[in-house]
């Protein structure tokens, strides 16, 4: 073969003679001396550039036979190759390896075995030996109901095995609810006392609410102009964000219809923060209260009634809601019951709801009552008249109960009327006589009122015109001291 200059390998000039297929006769053979090294020195074996074979064999030779460490052996555990010694073989004598809390001995890397052929022991000298599990398991003795039981092969545990017959019911403990023996003997010593002491308790969760801001309430007179604004507003609480409102009206016994659009600009704030329970936050926080970003503005003039005594005008406003999370439980985990929408709060966390609704808020419209006095006898057409002038005293309340008036008179005539389909009066008595029985409006000639008229009365204010009243006007002229108060009932004497 040919080398070029400074390749590692060897170059000959010399070819086979003779028998070329048979290199290993000597006659063909090629000569040491005919084999030239072409390479860089090696450092290790001495070998320079122009060495001939026989020159670099008998250095590497050399190098391995006086290299340290060549006459080093190995044995006890350890084995030896031609540049390596590593852990392996047979142990040739009684071996101790020492360790203590600083230096500690560690295996890595272990199958875990959960059926072992053997486990180590270890004897009082510190010998470790092997032996099979089952020699272990068949020295374990249990004296009966010790709370102990013992499962082939190799597994010891707490058991509730008391005497007690299985159908005798324990009585509460702790957090533990009554339960027959037969379930007590089902748990180990530790179930038993997490029942007791640590029982399962569910968390709550606080409903969403929904309303209106402020909404003009009480009563108002039939036909006066009214201006509402409606806000709906919204506290989210264990539920989800609020993402739209939207407002109904009915007016007397109709139908809810919705006012205006869907409302969808929502404005969030602070709300209330959620207690703790069991010691856990409320994963619901924080909480927040969502309030439509502009108010709704509904202007009307206040009904007369479709049917009785009263009208009403009645506002209510629902809304949509995503879901909330669950809470944890007192023992720490978080409650895996199925949402629920609103339902008893005990029951689960809080789902998503479309169309949640508001109480119901009412504007009542009534017509007032009036009364009033005079010096000479008056009569329905004169009292009507008095009142559309706005000379007599008109009270906005219901007249369906008792009329309570102090007409202050001195010889004077005195009268009250009111809404024709309110309760008719039929008696009275005074705060000067408030134990003596009252006489019949007009079932006796000798009461002091006449039996009431209908009259069209008109407002004195406009809001209404030509609508009937009763009239009461009493018989003769009556004195009463201004602290006297006139109650005039409903019911018979």
């Amino acid at each position: 073969m040919s080398c070029s200059p400074g390749t590692p390998c060897y170059n000959t000039q010399t070819i086979y003679s003779g028998c070329a297929d048979d290199p290993c006769n000597p006659n063909s053979r090629i000569s040491c001396d005919g084999v030239v090294y072409s390479g860089p020195n090696l450092i290790c074996t001495g070998i320079e550039a122009c060495d001939t074979l026989c020159t670099a064999l008998q250095k590497i030779d050399d190098a391995i036979c006086t290299s340290p460490g060549s006459s080093i052996t190995a044995n006890n555990g350890l084995l030896k190759t031609l540049n390596n010694i590593q852990l392996g073989g047979p142990l040739v004598q009684n071996t101790s390896i020492g360790t203590n809390p600083t230096n500690t001995l560690s295996i890595t890397g272990l199958v875990v075995d959960s059926n072992p052929d053997y486990i180590l022991t270890e004897t009082s000298l510190g010998v470790v030996r092997r032996a099979l599990p089952s020699s272990i398991s068949n020295n374990i003795t249990l004296d009966d109901n010790v709370g102990l039981e013992f499962s082939a092969p190799n597994e010891l545990s707490t058991i509730y095995n008391t005497l007690v017959p299985d159908d005798v019911t324990s009585v509460q403990v702790g957090g533990a609810a009554p339960a027959l023996a037969s379930f007590w003997k089902t748990k180990t010593l530790v179930e038993v006392l997490d029942l007791i002491l640590f029982p399962l308790q569910l968390p709550t969760y606080a409903n969403p609410t929904i309303g209106f801001g402020t909404v003009p309430s009480g009563l108002q007179e039939i036909g006066k102009s009214i201006t509402v604004l409606l806000t709906p507003s919204a506290t989210k609480n264990a539920a989800g964000a609020f993402t739209q409102f939207r407002i109904f009206k009915k007016i007397n016994t109709g139908l809810f219809n919705q006012l205006g659009s869907n409302i969808t600009a929502i404005t969030p704030s602070a709300g209330p923060v959620l207690p703790t329970q069991f010691g856990f936050a409320d994963l619901n926080n924080p909480n927040f209260i969502y309030t439509a970003t502009s108010a709704y503005s509904d202007i009307f003039a206040m009904p007369a009634p479709s049917s009785g005594a009263s009208s009403s005008i009645q506002y209510k406003v629902d809304g949509n809601y995503n879901a909330g999370v669950a809470i944890k439980d007192s023992l720490g985990n978080l409650d895996t019951r199925i949402a629920q929408v609103r339902n008893n709060p005990l029951v689960g966390p809080q789902a998503a709801s479309t169309g949640f609704e508001s109480s119901v808020q009412t504007i009542t419209g009534i017509y007032p009552y009036f009364w009033g006095k005079s010096s000479s006898v008056p009569t329905p057409a004169s009292i009507a008249a008095a009142i559309a002038a706005g000379t007599a005293n008109k009270v906005l309340a219901p007249a369906d109960g008792t009329l309570s008036i102090t007409f202050a008179s001195t010889s004077e005539y005195i009268w009250f009327v009111h809404y024709s389909l309110y309760t008719r009066k039929k008696s009275w008595n005074t705060s000067a006589n408030p134990t003596v029985a009252a006489i019949g409006v007009d079932l006796d000639p000798s009461s002091i009122w006449t039996t009431p008229v209908t009259q069209n009365v008109t407002s004195p204010d406009g809001y209404w015109s030509s609508v009937p009243f009763s009239v009461y006007i009493s018989r003769s002229q009556q004195t009463s001291a201004a602290g006297i108060v006139w109650d005039l009932r409903n019911n018979p004497v």
